[in-house]
């Protein structure tokens, strides 16, 4: 059975046996590889390693106002403006991640409209799609009644393969919470999605559950679900310079 993971705020709770390594958590320090240009594989690594290199489509979906492309920019750009302009159409973001010595991964992360009449433009999307982040605002009853009509879409259009977590959006919010955190618990146990209660504003449980997604998505790989791209032989005598991650082990 797959484990869960729930998590509020710095509590990280598992439901089942996973591990994760929580990458880098602090965006002020946070330097994302530009995959094409500034990741040398030859000249980074040290002999005998090889290296797993991977690239994962995620598609962020969610109502209206949850926060998505604030979400993203957040992890990926370290910013986050009080109001952003309305999602139009679809936005690219893309995100080196290192996962440990010998694991690499470019995330190409789709930001999506929430508006009802963008769905059908949607569903064309999901085509090839790794993983799902589905967004609520914890302030917003509707936003999180909506989560239902977004997992149908996913599973009427997604691969087999897809995985998929559930995000409470704006737990700085607090006070002006309409959904509170064992609702959000049980929504993710419904679905058996990893739930986590996040803050695009002050980046609280960002970087965690994007690295709880990737390793959801090459834990269903190491079991046969997803054709494994092949991994690239190393150069010998080389390094790689990289920071100290810290792990929690669940």
């Amino acid at each position: 059975m797959k484990s869960s993971i729930i998590s509020e705020g710095n509590r990280v709770t598992n439901y089942g046996n996973n591990r994760f390594t929580q990458l880098n958590d602090n965006f002020e320090n946070d330097d994302p590889l530009n995959f094409n240009d500034n990741l040398n594989i030859n000249s980074q690594i040290n002999k005998n390693i090889q290296l797993k290199q991977y690239e994962f489509k995620i598609i962020i979906l969610g109502e209206y106002n949850v926060g998505k492309t604030s979400i993203i920019k957040k992890y990926v750009e370290n910013e986050f403006n009080q109001i952003n302009k309305t999602t139009i159409n679809t936005n690219i973001y893309n995100k080196i991640i290192r996962m440990d010595n010998n694991t690499i991964i470019k995330l190409n992360i789709w930001d999506t409209a929430g508006e009802e009449k963008m769905n059908p433009i949607i569903k064309q999307y999901f085509k090839d799609s790794s993983g799902c982040l589905i967004v609520y605002d914890i302030s917003n009853k509707n936003s999180f009644n909506q989560i239902e009509k977004w997992v149908n879409e996913i599973k009427e259009n997604s691969p087999h393969y897809c995985s998929n977590i559930l995000i409470g959006n704006k737990s700085d919010l607090n006070l002006d919470r309409k959904i509170n955190f064992e609702e959000g618990v049980n929504l993710g146990k419904k679905y058996n999605f990893n739930f986590f209660e996040c803050s695009a504003k002050t980046g609280n449980n960002i970087a965690i559950a994007f690295e709880s997604l990737c390793n959801s998505i090459i834990e269903r790989r190491n079991e046969g679900d997803i054709e494994e791209r092949e991994s690239i032989k190393i150069n010998k005598n080389k390094h790689i310079n990289k920071k100290k991650n810290k792990c929690c082990f669940l």
